[in-house]
């Protein structure tokens, strides 16, 4: 491996988050002619540092081309597919770094957090295990690792846990955040109520330090879409929408029974698994506002056919890119619900299915469990009601002036008799009753949510009615929404006395 003196300000730039000039110096030493494998593993890592893995790639791939024995850069190559769900190729990446170097912490990290959405529950839980004996550097491994541990080593992993906890100031906030979920999970397996809910309100608590004011811009875009998305302006759709394949858009509250949704119609012979897919907010929102003054949704009445008819070929073309040869594909990323108006006007043929679970039991799985910042409303309970209204005034309208294009699916019936409900849904997408469906289960794409390890379960009800133990606790979320849930299709709940 060439060695040049360039590096070491370059690295030293790179610590200080001078990515710019870091990169300037590498290129600089790359461009003398020097073959180095290092050179270019650091410019991997400043597109890794920058959030971007799809750039980070090539500079790694071309990294090993020239040195294939690095375990750093394997590892760096695993976690750039993983974060980009290209699971196959990071497991491939993560054990080419093991076989170098078997204690190598990321990569046996890396690979036990790339198992789970495959559902090798087993494999994951050996993996995470090793890496947390290598090391305590990082604790997501312990959060991950809390979900699915083997009878049997339950008291001693949470023995574990707990003295770490005592030391656990040492770490930065986010990932004490790790630990504590971790705890949270682990208390709930061993049916420790009082520590589950101890744990829950800390877990939270340091969830909360970093959580923005996500409602104002939120209720103001609400305000503005009933302004702008009338019955008679729904009316007008796209005369030119080009049809390459239907998406069925799963929304609903978090935590409400999505994932299962989607893994059963995925099951289906004609219907590709797209899971969360960040594109409608990219193409209807973020890519039309560049160069406007006005927000979304106060341009949408200016767009030409021309304009909508893009936007459609853009979505389109993305989520068959994915689907192959399936006529269908899924897409259940949360928020969805915010678009409908938008999505019916670009593609009309598309479905919608929104799954409503009761509010309670979907408010308590939410606070138990760990969110990446994404969802800032998950933290606090007056916050996520406030989230729930917002969701449900914008479905509401939806069925107000876009009647029939979303059909309501509870989670509760689609436990109690999956099979008609499946084909309630199937009837509703147009599509023939697939057996598969039923099996579900039995299901090996991909899932990324916290419900990796449950749609592969069969069906069962232990989830339902749970909030009833914990009503003090939710107490602030049933004060926020006790005005709309019977609205929302389920009895007020008695709380007080």
């Amino acid at each position: 491996m060439s060695k040049t003196p360039e590096l070491a300000p370059a690295k030293n730039h790179i610590e200080a988050g001078n990515y710019a000039r870091a990169k300037r110096l590498i290129e600089r030493t790359l461009k003398l002619g020097a073959d180095n494998s290092e050179a270019l593993q650091l410019l991997g890592n400043i597109e890794v540092f920058r959030g971007r893995p799809s750039l980070a790639i090539p500079h790694f791939r071309k990294s090993l081309d020239l040195d294939d024995s690095r375990a750093n850069v394997w590892a760096s190559l695993g976690w750039c597919y993983q974060t980009l769900r290209k699971t196959g190729q990071a497991v491939k990446a993560f054990k080419k770094a093991l076989a170098l170097e078997a204690g190598h912490y990321e990569a046996r990290a890396g690979l036990g957090a790339t198992l789970i959405p495959l559902g090798k529950a087993k494999e994951a839980q050996g993996h995470l295990e090793a890496a947390i004996a290598l090391s305590d550097k990082n604790l997501e491994p312990y959060r991950l690792l809390a979900a699915f541990t083997s009878k049997g080593k339950e008291k001693a992993f949470l023995r574990g846990m707990l003295d770490l906890e005592k030391r656990c100031e040492k770490y930065p906030v986010s990932e004490q955040v790790q630990l504590t979920f971790a705890l949270v999970s682990a208390f709930d397996k061993q049916g420790d109520k009082e520590n589950f809910l101890k744990s829950m309100e800390k877990a939270n608590a340091l969830q909360r330090r970093s959580a923005p004011d996500w409602y104002p811009p939120n209720k103001a875009m609400c305000d503005l879409s009933r302004e702008v998305f009338t019955a008679e302006f729904c009316k007008k759709t796209n005369p030119h929408g080009l049809k390459m394949i239907t998406p069925i858009l799963i929304v609903g509250m978090p935590r409400a029974g999505a994932s299962l949704v989607e893994q059963i119609l995925a099951s289906h012979g004609e219907i590709f698994g797209g899971d969360e897919l960040p594109l409608i907010r990219q193409i209807v929102v973020e890519e039309p506002m560049q160069g406007r003054q006005d927000i979304y949704p106060a341009f949408v009445p200016e767009l030409s056919d021309e304009e909508l008819s893009a936007m459609a070929v853009r979505y389109q073309a993305k989520v068959v890119s994915l689907a192959g040869q399936h006529g269908y594909i899924t897409d259940k990323m949360p928020g969805n619900e915010y678009f409908l108006g938008m999505i019916h006007k670009i593609m009309p043929w598309a479905k919608v299915i929104h799954i409503r679970r009761h509010p309670c039991d979907t408010a308590l799985s939410i606070y138990s469990r760990y969110f990446d910042g994404s969802l800032p409303f998950t933290s606090n309970l007056t916050s996520l009601a406030k989230y729930f209204c917002l969701s449900h005034t914008y479905m509401e309208h939806w069925k107000a002036v876009l009647p029939g294009f979303a059909l309501d699916i509870k989670y509760e019936d689609l436990v109690a008799d999956i099979g008609a409900t499946t084909r309630k849904m199937l009837k509703f997408c147009g599509l023939e009753w697939d057996p598969a469906c039923l099996e579900y289960y039995r299901n090996k794409r991909p899932v990324y949510t916290h419900s990796a390890t449950q749609v592969r379960q069969k069906i069962y009800t232990s989830s339902i009615g749970r909030w009833q133990d914990y009503k003090k606790t939710l107490q602030p979320f049933i004060s926020g929404i006790e005005d709309i849930i019977e609205a929302y299709g389920y009895s007020r709940p008695a709380t007080r006395g």
